[in-house]
């Protein structure tokens, strides 16, 4: 983790809506910066709570835990995709509308940071795929098709 703006991590925390959990701004080396709740464990000083974070063109405002995104929450990524939803240790996980640049989106379940479960997949082109979704891939009911050409 980083160390906080003018000294340490416990300097300054404000605020602490309990015991373990203290609030402050971290500049990490390379300028990202976290702005948030976070807690002190023997390992270190964690992310954990509700924060923000930016690295340049990439953030993340939500939930995170023991120092990973965790819960809900808004993710922008440098290319400008969007991913509003569940995550679970860092990967898109449970309910979730994910956006790319070119206006395709898919709106469903995610497993492990892939399409898994009931959703709605619609390509920049406007073809829409509507059903059950196998580790990223559509279900035809016959066979896995990849919805989204990565090319």
């Amino acid at each position: 983790m980083a160390q906080a703006e003018g000294g340490s991590p416990a300097a300054e925390a404000a605020g602490a809506s309990s015991a373990s959990v203290k609030s402050g701004k971290f500049v990490f080396g390379d300028g990202a910066v976290y702005e948030g709740e976070f807690r002190e464990t023997s390992a270190g000083v964690q992310r954990h709570g509700e924060g923000s974070y930016s690295d340049g063109a990439e953030t993340y405002t939500g939930s995170w835990e023991s120092d990973e995104m965790h819960g809900r929450g808004e993710y922008r990524s440098a290319t400008g995709a969007t991913f509003v939803g569940e995550l679970k240790e860092g990967l898109y996980d449970g309910h979730g509308v994910y956006s790319w640049p070119d206006g395709a989106q898919y709106t469903g379940e995610w497993q492990a940071g892939l399409m898994h479960g009931e959703g709605s997949y619609r390509s920049g082109a406007g073809v829409t795929w509507v059903g059950t979704f196998y580790r990223g891939r559509y279900d035809t009911g016959k066979a896995y098709v990849d919805v989204r050409d990565e090319k």
